[in-house]
């Protein structure tokens, strides 16, 4: 599911859209949708748009591997 290694994540921009977090982590849009509406995600809005900082999705993967989400 986790397409990115943490030593990828570097290599990523530090704000990222929901499009690329899909794509990283290998999901549909709901479901980044869920995870951001869960609290699981961190992420803002600028307008209508989801932002996802490349920290909380670093975090977000940290705890996958840990097996506690």
């Amino acid at each position: 599911m986790l397409k990115y290694k943490s030593k990828q994540l570097a290599t990523l921009p530090d704000i990222l859209t929901v499009r690329q977090v899909q794509d990283i982590l290998g999901i549909g849009r709901v479901g980044v949708y869920k995870l951001i509406e869960s609290g699981v995600l961190h992420a803002f809005r600028i307008g209508h748009a989801y932002k996802i900082p490349r920290s909380s999705l670093a975090t977000y993967q940290d705890t996958k591997k840990g097996g506690s989400v």
